[in-house]
């Protein structure tokens, strides 16, 4: 080969070489790049003290959004306040929606905090996100910088000499603990009794707000005017320990024709120092700040195996009952244990917010003889003592039967006897003959075979009330759905605006669901009740609701009293559990 044909080589080849290349990639299977997951969760910090809010944000980007985050209980947070936020964009035409979900937490103890992975259910799968950790370190306890204010000491009298209106407002505490109920009071003076003037509290960022009072009225005369006081209170709980400022209140008194014209007054804002929790909290400590107590029942005391006892574990006394953690379950030998429901009921008495709160606890017995209930515990933090106390509901003897499939008890029963049989025994001599007849008398006698008849009688009459027993059950069980349906509706229909709506429409939806799915839905995750009432046959836009109602419900458990009372939620669980009776196969 001459040297001017070897040069010509790499010319010759290169178009070759490059139609090969290009046959390549067009044969080749393509290959995508990997896209990031649509869900997103982060913290603002992993190092934070017991004096501060963590925030967490669950940011959410899909064509659509309809299912709410599924958040972890997290050991050591408790939730103070959350909101959510949606914006849409269009995008290769397309729409696309971004949605923030924000929650709020408050550290009730120090060391490192786990939260567990959050679920998130879209329409393009479930995604789950990683777990994080947090390091919480106890916060120095902050000099007071101002003394304990006297509770029972009358609130000043503004010189009012030459106004027509005034606006102020107080607390009657202006050093509480955190999670301590204090009274934000606003007091507007008015000379004009004819004007209906609106207010428009405060935000109280950093406050758990229970809702205001109804207002009251009365009269006072001050630098030789006569005024009419109108006096708004509003029961809060500090969230955040250290020095705190609630913004000024405002009143809005209309003037002019048909109120056009409006003036506008201001109380001045209110400073509060308010005082971490102190150390030492018991290991049982979840955060309650209050005076309460505790009691439990159960509503059978005599049952079988297998069959349900349901465990009722009441707290009941003043705090904050909106974000009252769950008492300490312990174990108990011979019982299996799932969660049921819960409720919450609350009311104002001489200022001070009481409530009862309950807990069910579904026990099943898997062993028979006397069975002692699981013990209960909980801790709270009394500020009027300004110590930790612990109650503790004693646990309760319940007599377990073996049952149908006639399991033998594993107890010792006093005073048993060995059956064995006795073989050894020989009679003496022979039956005399006149009691061989006087027998055959005696089992010819009608009597004699009426009373042996009477055991045979009762048995026969037993199984079959027991068999009525099982067809009756059976008959119920065919109903139950329907009827819990019936009933979840009468209960969202009679409800009223003294009533919390939120509390009313969750026990009617975890109640026709626990029916209808035969399982108690109250303690599931939303992922797992979806999965449940979808193999049943439910709709994807009816689960998706479901799925809202849900979140929204979760949500309102941390809401202001007025949205707790919305009644626009009770027909939306109503439309809610219409459809899930329309489409579940019962």
């Amino acid at each position: 080969m001459s040297k001017t044909t070897i040069a010509l080589l790499p010319i010759v080849l290169l178009p070759i070489v490059l139609m090969a290349v290009t046959a390549t990639a067009l044969v080749a299977p393509r290959v995508s790049l990997a896209q990031s997951s649509p869900v997103n969760v982060d913290v603002d910090s992993v190092d934070i003290t017991t004096n501060d809010v963590l925030t967490v944000t669950v940011t959410v980007v899909e064509h659509s959004v309809s299912h709410l985050p599924e958040f972890p209980n997290i050991d050591g947070l408790t939730l103070v306040g959350s909101s959510r936020s949606f914006t849409r964009t269009y995008e290769n035409g397309s729409f696309t929606t971004r949605a923030k979900f924000i929650y709020r937490f408050q550290p009730t103890r120090a060391g490192r905090i786990e939260i567990d992975p959050v679920t998130v259910r879209l329409d393009s799968g479930v995604y789950t996100s990683s777990p994080i950790t947090i390091t919480v370190t106890r916060a120095p306890i902050p000099p007071m910088p101002m003394a304990p204010r006297a509770r029972d000491t009358l609130p000043r009298l503004p010189d009012l000499l030459g106004q027509n209106y005034f606006a102020e407002a107080e607390v009657d505490d202006e050093t509480p603990y955190i999670g301590e109920q204090i009274t934000h009071t606003f007091k507007f003076y008015s000379t004009d009794s004819l004007s209906r003037p609106t207010y428009r509290a405060p935000d109280f960022a950093g406050f758990w707000n229970a809702g205001e009072r109804p207002e009251t009225t009365d009269s006072a005369t001050n630098s030789g005017r006569r005024y009419l006081v109108t006096e708004i209170d509003t029961i809060l709980f500090p969230a955040v320990a250290g020095d705190t400022e609630i913004e000024p209140g405002l009143m809005i008194v209309p003037a002019g024709m048909f109120g056009s014209i409006r003036a506008e007054f201001r109380s001045d804002p209110v400073k509060l120092a308010v005082r971490p929790l102190p150390p030492n909290e018991p290991a049982t400590f979840g955060g309650a700040v209050g005076r309460y107590d505790i009691a439990a029942g159960v509503d059978v005391k005599t049952t079988e195996i297998g069959d349900p006892v349901k465990l009722t574990v009441v707290v009941s006394g003043h705090g904050n009952f909106s974000a009252l953690p769950e008492p300490i379950w312990t174990d108990a030998p011979g019982w299996r244990a799932y969660d049921g429901e819960v409720s919450t009921r609350a009311s104002v008495s001489d200022g001070k917010l009481l409530g009862v709160k309950s807990y069910e606890r579904v026990l099943i017995p898997e062993v028979a003889g006397v069975l002692e209930t699981p013990s209960v515990e909980f801790s709270y933090f009394d500020p009027d003592l300004e110590e930790y106390v612990t109650v503790a509901a004693d646990p309760i003897s319940v007599f377990v039967e073996p049952g149908a499939s006639g399991a033998a008890s594993p107890l010792p029963t006093e005073g048993a006897a060995d059956q064995s049989a006795i073989t050894d025994i020989r009679h003496i001599k022979p039956a005399p003959g006149r009691l061989g007849a006087r027998r055959e008398a005696l089992v010819s006698n009608p009597l004699y075979l009426t009373l042996w008849g009477l055991p045979l009688i009762a048995v026969g009459g037993l199984l079959g009330w027991r068999a009525a027993q099982r067809r009756r059950a059976a008959r119920e069980a065919a109903r139950g759905p329907a009827r819990a349906r019936e009933m979840a509706l009468a209960r969202l229909s009679s409800a009223t605006s003294e009533d919390s709506i939120a509390d009313v429409a969750a026990l009617a939806l975890h109640g026709y669901l626990s029916a209808a799915l035969g399982r108690q839905t109250s303690g599931l995750p939303a992922s797992e009740i979806l999965s449940l009432v979808e193999d049943r046959g439910a709709a994807h836009e009816t689960s998706a609701m479901l799925a809202q109602t849900l979140g929204i419900l979760d949500e309102m458990r941390f809401a202001p009293p007025e949205l707790e009372r919305d009644a626009s939620m009770a027909r939306d669980v109503a439309e809610v559990v219409r459809r899930l009776g329309a489409e579940m196969r019962q």
